[in-house]
């Protein structure tokens, strides 16, 4: 595999969650992104 066939395959809506531990305020902090790749063309500007 290459790196274009890599991003290629990587093309389409990802999610992305994590959750940040604060172990001296005893709290937990979540976030969540949603995240859209798309691959463009050689000659896109």
């Amino acid at each position: 595999m290459d790196a274009m066939e890599f991003f290629q395959l990587s093309a389409g809506n990802w999610r992305s969650q994590r959750t940040t531990h604060h172990l001296a305020f005893r709290q937990a902090e979540k976030g969540e992104l949603n995240i859209k790749v798309a691959t463009l063309e050689a000659d896109h500007p």
